[in-house]
């Protein structure tokens, strides 16, 4: 009888140590409140998840390198970048983020001093599209999509557009933009969020007014945007070949698209 409760006991601390199944929670360390939407996984490695609109989160690590660092990302907040070890044996699985803490310029703009632009790709065709259906490709979803833009003088985005070809969704979708510098470190200083619905694509245009963010940008920065909820429907963005993109899956390295370009737009001041 000792011999089979001992061998039990053996097989049971055996699998609950090989499958590393975690379960969490993240929180904002200031508001305390769950952060949704937030990636969580191996560093520089497509591996990962993301969380839900609660925070919630599920990440399967048995099978994983164990020198590698997991992370847990999202704009608007310090990463997190913890060790593997002190990862799966943290007692209460809940993680809190810092907010960023960005020097926001707010400049009383004058007309004479800056003038309206708008950079990026604005095709509205629907020959080349970037498809979501997260029914038949889960990984469309961990998928994030960036433009590079580049600028002498100093300048102001006011609006983030994307042009959608087509819009099927049983329910809103989660999208995130964000912003980088010419090395990919984000300089928003709070989460870049909102829900597309149907009624908000105006002419085929889905635009956020991001003019109370004073994100101020000079040089080589990319605009990025990905959704990030799953829903039954399809979404296309409108596209175009041969200009610069990029995009990463989970928090691997970026890469650059083949080809193909996602219609990605912004509208700025600029310094005359």
């Amino acid at each position: 009888m000792k011999t089979k409760l001992l061998v039990t006991l053996t097989l049971v601390i055996f699998f609950n140590i090989r499958a590393q199944l975690i379960n969490g929670k993240i929180f904002s360390n200031e508001t305390k409140t769950p952060i949704p939407y937030a990636r969580v996984g191996i560093e520089k490695n497509t591996f990962g998840v993301t969380s839900d609109e609660k925070g919630n989160f599920s990440i399967d690590l048995s099978n994983q390198d164990k020198n590698q660092n997991i992370r847990i990302e999202v704009g608007g907040y310090e990463p997190m970048i913890i060790t593997f070890n002190n990862f799966i044996s943290q007692n209460n699985k809940i993680f809190y983020l810092s907010e960023k803490i960005v020097d926001i310029e707010q400049v009383v703009l004058s007309p004479k001093k800056f003038i309206q632009k708008n950079w990026g790709i604005n095709s509205k065709g629907k020959k080349i599209q970037f498809v979501y259906n997260p029914e038949k490709n889960k990984q469309s979803l961990s998928k994030e999509l960036a433009l590079p833009f580049e600028t002498k003088k100093r300048a102001k985005i006011e609006k983030i557009n994307i042009n959608i070809a087509y819009f099927e969704s049983d329910q809103p979708v989660f999208v995130r933009y964000n912003v980088y510098d010419q090395n990919w470190n984000s300089i928003i200083s709070e989460d870049l969020s909102i829900l597309m619905n149907a009624q908000k694509i105006k002419d085929s245009e889905f635009s956020f007014d991001v003019s109370d963010k004073f994100i101020w940008v000079k040089g080589k920065f990319y605009v990025s945007f990905q959704i990030l909820n799953s829903f039954k429907g399809e979404i296309a963005l409108s596209g175009t070949v041969f200009k610069p993109a990029f995009y990463r899956e989970n928090l691997a390295n970026w890469e650059k698209t083949p080809t193909i370009c996602p219609s990605l737009n912004i509208d700025v001041k600029v310094e005359k």
